[in-house]
């Protein structure tokens, strides 16, 4: 199942994803468009979001 709210696509998986374990200190950057998602969880998860773009309307090179 797969559905659509404020900009946000929710479903159960990604075709062909990656998975990456993440942890305290880490850093993650992912570039407007990517599908991404949190799979599992093993505590509590705080994290900040920063879009310098939200429109898209920065030309990429």
């Amino acid at each position: 199942m797969v559905y659509v709210l404020h900009h946000t696509i929710k479903g159960t998986g990604i075709k062909d994803g990656v998975s990456r374990r993440v942890g305290p200190g880490d850093v993650v950057i992912i570039p407007g468009y990517t599908p991404h998602w949190w799979s599992e969880l093993d505590e509590d998860l705080s994290y900040l979001v920063f879009r310098t773009d939200p429109d898209n309307r920065i030309e990429l090179h």
